[in-house]
């Protein structure tokens, strides 16, 4: 009798342990997808960053200055920053890989707005 209420046990208990290990598993990948996600994301959103900063100092270096000449003013206008923020918006994702904006876009809901601020961030750190 003995032998037989084992039997019935082993035959209960490793199923039931088989599928505890495989639903163990199937969290496991399911985690660690989600943790390369968020990496490739971050890297992605480092990436961008790196963009906006090195597209920003470029105008700041050659359309804002020529901007300032020609209207022969020290500051510019609401109007030519909002332009030069609309070109470093455009000049960022044409730099930016379709795939370094696909990453970025699976960690942010709004891209543009996440490099509009960067650009306006990045426009402050240089003085104006």
């Amino acid at each position: 009798m003995g032998a037989i209420a084992l039997g019935m046990i082993g035959q209960l208990v490793i199923p039931s342990a088989a599928a505890v290990g495989s639903i163990a598993v199937g969290l496991g990948v399911k985690w660690l997808k989600r943790r390369v996600r968020f990496e490739e994301g971050k890297q992605a959103l480092d990436a961008l960053d790196q963009i906006v900063q090195t597209t920003v100092g470029n105008i700041a270096q050659t359309t804002a200055k020529e901007m300032k000449r020609t209207t022969k003013k020290a500051n510019l206008t609401g109007s030519q920053k909002t332009s030069l923020k609309l070109i470093a918006l455009k000049d960022v994702k044409a730099i930016a890989s379709a795939e370094l904006q696909r990453a970025a876009t699976r960690t942010l809901d709004d891209l543009d707005g996440y490099i509009g601020r960067k650009i306006e961030d990045s426009v402050l750190k240089l003085g104006g």
